[in-house]
């Protein structure tokens, strides 16, 4: 499958980057620092996204067909400001988006998906929305005041999508209790972030 273009960035801008999404140094998802780009195929009918969400799949959610209605799912995050615009895109254009079968989609791929006006996911697969962090040594007093507006904006797009508000207040809230919420499929469509639980062969095969 062709690839995008990787895209780079200085630790202190992946940090202000990644307020609402995964943590660069401290993540649990152990993103790498240079952000491989994702594996990603485009047809007419569907859009397969398989890896690290980056500024690159923006452009190329702004810029595919308007007969595009089906995106393909499999992610363990990446930067949240994309994730945020991907999410924008995929609600305007009416996109239905699929988790496959033993597939995650974790943090900003969490919020591409509740973007979407259905959401399905199979059986087997993980989703996972979790509060901004940091690493131990950045200046907190400055980063921690960024991090609650931050999580504030991911709250309100969240409930602007239809999930659950008690369940994203309590997710995302600071200090964090736990490092990340994972849900499994019924709970996902229990709290909103899902509609419905389903099979499609196709994207199964698709992310294969």
């Amino acid at each position: 499958m062709p690839l995008l273009s990787p895209c780079r960035f200085g630790i202190a801008a992946a940090l202000l980057a990644f307020l609402s999404g995964c943590d660069l140094l401290h993540s649990a998802l152990f993103i790498p620092r240079d952000f491989p780009p994702p594996q990603v195929t485009l047809t007419d009918r569907w859009l397969v996204i398989d890896g690290i969400v980056v500024s690159d799949l923006v452009l190329l959610v702004r810029s595919m067909p308007d007969s595009v209605k089906l995106v393909i799912l499999d992610s363990p995050g990446g930067l949240a400001e994309p994730g945020d615009a991907v999410a924008q895109e995929f609600r305007r254009r009416g996109i239905t988006a699929y988790v496959p079968a033993d597939s995650i989609c974790y943090s900003a791929c969490a919020l591409m998906l509740a973007g979407a006006i259905t959401r399905i996911v199979h059986p087997t697969a993980r989703l996972m929305i979790h509060a901004g962090m940091v690493s131990d040594d950045v200046p907190t007093s400055q980063i921690y005041d960024l991090l609650v507006g931050a999580n504030a904006r991911m709250v309100r797009r969240f409930i602007e999508y239809g999930v659950d508000a008690n369940f994203v207040r309590e997710t995302v809230r600071l200090p964090r209790k736990k490092p990340e919420r994972i849900l499994m499929a019924e709970e996902a469509v229990a709290v909103g972030l899902a509609t419905g639980i389903g099979i499609l062969p196709e994207g199964d095969a698709a992310i294969e």
